[in-house]
């Protein structure tokens, strides 16, 4: 959890740096900006171990047992999750995905959700990206 931490606040201090340089002023500065902290999110999401966070375990044990169990309809189905959740899990099941596949799914799609609206809405992209690791 510290590397995630570190690697995130060196992506910060680099966004001031650029701030502070009056870079992102320029259009495209913004957007190589936010594609790098999207990359960097996206892949320290879903590389992080089992044991960081109170629900990666679980979310990691959810996937292994559909994939061990048939397709459930959704008025066959009665699990703890979300039918939607489900339908992902299995959908990346039949694929033939691995587990690890859904950490850097639900990642990559939060963070690149996030550095839109950022991009979209904000005047100081460095002090918005301050919000990503409390979501992701």
């Amino acid at each position: 959890m510290t590397i995630y931490f570190v690697f995130y606040f060196a992506l910060i201090a680099f966004g001031f740096f650029l701030s502070l340089a009056d870079f992102f002023k320029y259009d495209a500065v913004k957007k190589l900006y936010l594609t790098v902290v999207f990359i960097s999110m996206t892949l320290l999401a879903g590389s992080r171990g089992l044991t960081v966070g109170y629900d990666t375990w679980v979310y990691n044990e959810f996937f292994s047992t559909i994939a061990a169990s048939r397709f459930y309809a959704p008025w066959e189905y009665n699990g703890y999750m979300e039918y939607g959740f489900y339908m992902v899990c299995a959908l990346f099941r039949m694929i033939g995905l691995p587990a690890r596949f859904l950490f850097y799914f639900w990642g990559g799609l939060i963070a690149g959700s996030v550095c839109i609206f950022i991009y979209k809405n904000s005047k100081n992209v460095p002090f918005s990206t301050f919000s990503i690791p409390s979501i992701v």
